[in-house]
């Protein structure tokens, strides 16, 4: 089918594109804030960035990336989302990143099922700059009409700017705030027009064996004049002695009613391969 195509072309693209270009994602000097501080305590902040879900502040690091979310819907319905992400960090310092999201689905209901291509993303993001402690960044990312089933995308294309504000609080903690202004350009006649603001709250705290994770999600869904919430919980490691694979799972629970609405509970598993030294 077209769509499977499409999607599977662009994700080998990718892996093409990454692969002639792996090379050693080095830190940068350390920020004047960072100077005065032991060699260990630079290593637990690296590991911090590493093992957050959205750890990207003062630089980017190449890497794939596998996620599984496995979510309860109303009805007895449930969705399954398996996602390939493939991050590309390029520029001064590497900070200038492209990424490239596939997702894939199974969703059942009583009765039904499909399965298929979603749509595919494509996002741009820089780190703006950096004082002491505090770092700033903004992307912009294009959702495509790709799904192979009407069922599985959202039946728009949608453009989704996006800036992020990120404070490491000692060495143990990062802290962020990303606002994301998502709206639709070119919209299938039966299909729903998109346009959500989403303020949303990130954070991390690294412990002696694992970094936990906490997502506040907000969103304002304009031409449903509705607002929803939701809290995800979260827990990280690196498995391997070069620190290049991560493994993480999370539990999201929605907040408020129209949050449950679409999502009574999501189950998710996520497995990192950075590229390049540590």
């Amino acid at each position: 089918m077209p769509a499977g195509l499409l999607g599977a072309g662009l994700l080998l693209l990718f892996a093409a594109s990454l692969a002639l270009s792996i090379r050693a994602d080095e830190p940068p000097p350390p920020s004047p804030a960072t100077e005065s501080l032991s060699e260990a305590d630079r290593e637990e902040i690296r590991d911090l960035e590493r093992e957050s879900e959205r750890g990207d502040i003062r630089y980017f690091r190449s890497r794939f990336v596998f996620k599984v979310d496995a979510k309860r819907k109303p009805g007895d319905a449930t969705s399954t989302r398996l996602r390939l992400e493939g991050v590309e960090a390029f520029g001064e310092k590497n900070r200038f990143s492209y990424q490239l999201k596939v997702p894939t689905y199974y969703n059942e209901a009583p009765g039904s099922y499909v399965t298929g291509l979603g749509d595919v993303s494509f996002e741009l993001a820089a780190v703006l700059g950096a004082t002491d402690w505090l770092f700033h960044g903004a992307g912009v990312e294009v959702t495509l009409q790709t799904a192979s089933n009407p069922a599985l995308g959202g039946g728009a294309t949608t453009v989704k700017p996006e800036y992020g504000l990120a404070a490491l609080l000692g060495h143990q903690i990062l802290a962020q705030f990303v606002l994301q202004f998502t709206q639709s350009v070119l919209t299938l006649p039966e299909a729903p027009a998109v346009q959500k603001l989403e303020p949303e709250l990130y954070l991390n705290v690294h412990l002696p064996w694992f970094t936990l994770s906490f997502d506040w999600d907000n969103w304002w869904d304009f031409p449903a004049g509705a607002f929803g919430q939701t809290l995800k919980v979260g827990a990280s490691q690196s498995v391997d002695r070069e620190k290049r694979w991560v493994v993480g799972v999370s539990y999201l629970f929605p907040l408020n009613d129209y949050a449950r609405s679409t999502d009574l509970g999501t189950f998710g598993l996520t497995v990192t391969r950075h590229l390049g030294r540590k």
